[in-house]
């Protein structure tokens, strides 16, 4: 917390790490409750379904709040190694869930990402890798930023695309 003494308004770091981890947990247990139906008693798939369309969607929002709050600093952005692959992480997960709106043949890969994302949230808690990139000071949107998430966007459509051909392959 930054304001000990005060009225807090901010969501305390480690609270944030933990919800957004347990987001994630919780999407991936419920994937590798479904790779099992036998086991599991043969859920119904509406159930979880609608299960993911709604926590899905709350644990990128989760995930964007840490990102935005470790990334952006007051001296530039921080894109440390931790940072870098968190923020690969949901951008991909993002475009995965927004692929599974209109697709529903990718949203099965949810299942997949989602220990993929549960890691990186963990990597980033554990291993703090700060490597500033300043952009000239103006608090506003800086000359990096805009390049930079081109790639990261680039990378994450070029991910999604590798992985679909594979799947249409078989």
């Amino acid at each position: 917390m930054k304001d000990v003494g005060g009225d807090c308004t901010e969501m305390p770091d480690l609270l944030l790490y933990f919800s957004t981890a347990a987001c994630w947990l919780l999407l991936s247990a419920v994937a590798w409750r479904a790779s099992r139906p036998a086991l599991a008693g043969a859920p119904l798939a509406q159930e979880r379904f609608a299960f993911e369309i709604v926590v899905t969607p709350v644990a990128l929002v989760l995930h964007g709040m840490l990102l935005y709050r470790r990334i952006v600093i007051p001296d530039g952005l921080d894109l440390g190694v931790a940072n870098a692959i968190s923020l690969l992480v949901a951008l991909t997960v993002l475009i995965y869930w927004l692929g599974g709106l209109a697709f529903k043949g990718l949203t099965s890969i949810l299942g997949l990402m989602a220990p993929v994302a549960l890691a990186a949230v963990l990597l980033q808690l554990a291993l703090p890798t700060p490597h500033v990139v300043t952009y000239g000071g103006d608090p506003g949107l800086g000359i990096w930023l805009v390049p930079i998430a081109a790639v990261l966007l680039f990378y994450s459509v070029l991910r999604i695309a590798i992985a679909v051909t594979r799947l249409l392959k078989r």
